[in-house]
């Protein structure tokens, strides 16, 4: 009785046991460095979610829906550790897709569909380095995935679907609220339902007025921040490179991203080999095998079963439409980079999946699964191993120079506005900190007069951190140096760059062979 009981709960488990294997395998690989070190954006994040409630609204210099900052408002709650708030902000959002995207593909396509293609998310680089990122790239993932499942639903069923059409709007403007880009995905789906479903068009225009009313209180704000956008390109010369791409290298790097992680990208024997035996594996398996994966046959004998599958269609529809409408705006508003449509990646693995398991050369699609994994497996091991990889390490920066340089001995320059987030995140004010008050200076800026004060103090430490855009003839250091400084040691952090100390003559001469050793360098992530 007792084995029959065991048995009979083992068959309601079974076919959640491979979702519940892949979720394990998802967390254990999203574990490592999910403590490490806040850089710019995910310190900025956090700085703005500590506020007060009631300016949470205020984020006209933070192009982002305001979702994410109520989410990790209410996460300060609990801890203001690093490892706790990317559990909330990204880590749970991204299991969450996990889940979501293995549950779409095991009704709409297949189970061996939903295990191939949740096993190659969960073993992302790409993936996993935006599970453990501050910042929200991972949560309008998840509304995708929910809000693609919703809108399949509605094209199979033959009830009215009210729930499920509330469903799809709630998670639209969800998405809406936590990504700007969302708009070009949820535009696809509309499209979608208003063709393939287009006997309830009333439906679909209403939810799409719902999905409208509900984003309208945030539109003045959105057009706000999009001057405030234009201005900075204005402002400050050459950030435009740094928060966008050019058009064609746009696609490439968002292809190249998607097939092989956090890498580093460039033109070498292994990235163009690689990429050619799987974009050829995988048009090989389509062309041999379209009958399965288009149902051509079916087309072309006046069968009533439609050339592309609604499901097929659907997620090509999914990862195609939104890329390429975000890619036609950024004609004119650079938006498109491949963290930014993160969202697109569950569709491009599902596809690949779909192909997979339909092909007829069961040795060449296993030989292909078995590569992608690999590649998967590799951006992983240098995620965690290559420093430059990983995220700028602004709290052991700040740690090693509380040891080396009391904050009553020392002050610290700034070529910007301000001091940069993720050091008011971890030194506060505990250093008294000076800062050129500007986006950008050269030689015909006047460095603030208050400058001066420096000479009271023994240390000057110049943080160098994007000053390529900012000061790019290092007017900071130079106005250091006219006032009697000479350099002791350069710190180099990957991302951060170099931290350069100053003193005066008399520190200087003392303190010659205690800084004869420089630290290792490390080439920067950028």
């Amino acid at each position: 009785m007792l084995y029959d009981k065991s048995n009979s709960m083992f068959k309601r488990m079974s076919p959640f046991l491979p979702l519940f294997l892949l979720l394990i395998l998802a967390t254990a690989v999203r574990l490592p460095l999910l403590g490490g070190s806040f850089w710019l954006d995910e310190a900025a994040q956090a700085l703005e979610s500590a506020r007060p409630f009631n300016q949470q609204l205020n984020i006209l210099n933070d192009f982002q829906p305001p979702l994410m900052h109520y989410i990790v408002h209410f996460a300060l709650f609990a801890s203001s550790e690093e490892w706790w708030l990317r559990t909330i902000g990204a880590l749970l959002p991204a299991l969450g897709t996990i889940a979501a995207t293995y549950l779409l593909a095991k009704k709409f396509f297949s189970t061996q569909t939903a295990i191939l293609a949740t096993l190659l998310l969960a073993t992302s680089s790409f993936h996993i380095f935006y599970s453990q990122e501050l910042r929200p790239y991972s949560l309008p993932a998840l509304w995708a995935v929910l809000s693609w499942y919703c809108v399949l639903t509605l094209l199979t069923t033959r009830k009215s679907g009210f729930l499920l059409t509330i469903t799809f709007i709630a998670t639209s403007l969800l998405g809406l609220y936590s990504s700007y880009l969302y708009i070009f995905l949820n535009l696809s789906q509309i499209l979608f339902l208003f063709i393939f479903k287009s006997n309830d068009w009333k439906k679909w225009l209403a939810a799409s007025c719902g999905i409208g009313l509900g984003f309208l209180p945030w539109l003045p704000t959105f057009l706000q921040q999009l001057q405030v956008g234009q201005s900075w390109r204005t402002q400050l010369p050459g950030w435009e490179q740094v928060v966008s791409f050019g058009q064609l290298k746009s696609v490439l790097l968002t292809i190249g991203k998607f097939i092989f992680g956090v890498m580093n990208l460039e033109v070498t024997v292994f990235f163009v080999v690689s990429t050619l035996i799987f974009i050829s594996s995988i048009l090989y398996l389509i062309l041999s095998n379209h009958n399965q994966v288009f149902h051509l046959k079916s087309y072309f004998s006046n069968s009533k079963k439609p050339f592309i599958s609604h499901s097929v269609l659907a997620v090509l529809c999914w990862m195609i439409v939104p890329f390429l409408l975000g890619w036609i705006v950024s004609f004119w508003v650079p938006v498109i980079q491949p963290k930014r449509v993160l969202y697109l990646l569950p569709a491009a693995y599902i596809l690949i999946a779909h192909v997979l398991v339909s092909a007829k050369q069961t040795k060449l699609a296993v030989a292909t699964f078995l590569f992608v994994l690999a590649l998967n497996i590799l951006g992983l091991q240098r995620y965690y191993s290559q420093p430059n990889l990983q995220r700028e390490n602004w709290r052991e920066l700040h740690t090693q120079l509380q040891k080396k340089y009391p904050a009553s001995e020392s002050v610290v320059l700034f070529s910007f506005t301000g001091p940069f987030a993720p050091w008011h995140w971890y030194a506060g004010l505990e250093y008294p900190v000076l800062s050129t008050e500007s986006l950008f200076i050269d030689s015909s800026t006047q460095i603030p007069k208050k400058f001066e004060t420096i000479t009271q103090y023994p240390y000057v430490i110049v943080v160098d951190y994007l000053a390529d855009l900012s000061d790019p003839s290092r007017e900071t250091q130079a106005y250091v140096e006219r006032l009697g400084f000479t350099k002791i040691e350069t710190l180099q952090y990957p991302g951060i760059g170099s931290v350069f100390i100053y003193a005066l003559p008399p520190i200087t001469l003392s303190l010659e062979k205690k800084f004869s050793t420089t630290l290792p360098v490390y080439e920067s992530r950028y």
